[in-house]
């Protein structure tokens, strides 16, 4: 496959679950180097979990998926139950 890929970003979200924690939730159609009529229309999610150890964050969770209709928001996590938070 010769060319670039190319992601059209819809929305992106941060959430501060709590001190140590923050969850990112990106929406975006992906665009391929080749004629595509599938994943050009469809709408991806991305959530990445960072979780601040000392003064670096690092990512603990990803996950993608494909959905089958772009809302234009993200359901809120009501509590924090990561390792070693408060």
């Amino acid at each position: 496959m010769n060319g670039r890929l190319h992601p059209e970003m819809l929305d992106i979200s941060m959430q501060d679950i709590c001190d140590d924690v923050v969850i990112v939730t990106a929406f975006f159609h992906i665009h391929l180097p080749i004629v595509d009529t599938i994943l050009s229309r469809e709408t991806a999610r991305l959530a990445l979990v960072y979780h601040l150890e000392g003064h670096n964050s690092r990512i603990v969770n990803s996950g993608i998926s494909r959905t089958t209709s772009y809302a234009g928001s993200v359901s809120s996590v009501a509590a924090c139950n990561m390792p070693g938070s408060a």
